[in-house]
C-alpha cells in the first residue's frame, strides 16, 4: 500500500486520517480511518477503537460537485445574458453577473442590497 495524499484531524482522545492509496490492482482508493483512544481514571491507555472506511465514492461525488460548481460559476460570470439570482421568498438579489451589473448600472455590493422590486417593472405577482 502506497500513501499518496493524507489529511489528518487530531483531538485529545480521537484521531482521524483521510488518505489516498494505490490498491494492488492499480486503482486508487480513498480511505478514512477514525481512532478513539480510551483511558482509565489514572489516564492510562486502556484500548483503542478504529473504524476504517472506503470513501472513494464520497470523494468522487465531492469532486463532481466542485467541477459542476466551477462550470456554473463560469457560465454565470461569462454569460452575456443578464442573470440575477434571487431569494424566491423575498425577491432579495443575492448575486448578479457582469452583464446585469452593466445593464442596471450598479456595482455588485449595491445590487446585492436591493430587492428585485426596485429594478423591475413587472407586477409583484409575476416577479417571483
Amino acid at each position: 500500500m502506497q500513501i499518496f495524499s493524507m489529511q489528518s484531524n487530531r483531538k485529545k482522545d480521537e484521531l482521524s486520517y483521510c488518505y489516498r492509496v494505490k490498491h494492488k490492482n492499480g486503482q486508487y482508493i480513498w480511505r478514512e480511518d477514525n481512532a478513539k483512544f480510551n483511558y482509565d481514571s489514572n489516564k492510562n491507555h486502556v484500548n483503542t477503537y478504529v473504524i476504517c472506511r472506503d470513501i472513494t465514492a464520497r470523494k468522487q461525488s465531492e469532486k463532481e460537485i466542485l467541477e459542476n460548481e466551477e462550470k456554473f460559476r463560469i457560465l454565470f460570470e461569462r454569460n452575456t445574458s443578464i442573470i440575477l439570482i434571487l431569494d424566491p421568498k423575498t425577491g432579495q438579489i443575492l448575486d448578479a453577473n457582469a452583464s446585469a451589473l452593466e445593464f442596471y448600472g450598479y456595482n455588485k455590493n449595491e445590487i446585492q442590497e436591493m430587492n428585485i422590486s426596485e429594478i423591475s417593472v413587472l407586477s409583484k405577482k409575476k416577479k417571483y
